[in-house]
């Protein structure tokens, strides 16, 4: 129910589809702090703390060592 009231009061919105509703809706019911994405427009005014496309740019190199260890964790 939360995702068609979220869809209607945004239908207009640009780039806002069912799934986007969707996740908005899940983010907010599990009360996510951060949500990272490359779409920054369909969630923008929606969302506290999105993460964009630049924000690995942000990071000091030690960092992105550290991400980079722990995603290698997950790979096949």
């Amino acid at each position: 129910m939360r995702v068609l009231k979220s869809l209607g009061k945004n239908i207009t919105r640009k780039g806002l589809s069912y799934t986007d509703a969707v996740s908005v809706a899940v983010i907010r019911n599990v009360k996510l702090s951060r949500f990272l994405t490359y779409d920054l427009r369909s969630f923008q005014g929606l969302l506290n703390n999105i993460i964009g496309p630049n924000y690995w740019n942000t990071l000091d190199r030690r960092e992105k060592e550290k991400i980079l260890l722990l995603a290698k964790k997950f790979q096949p």
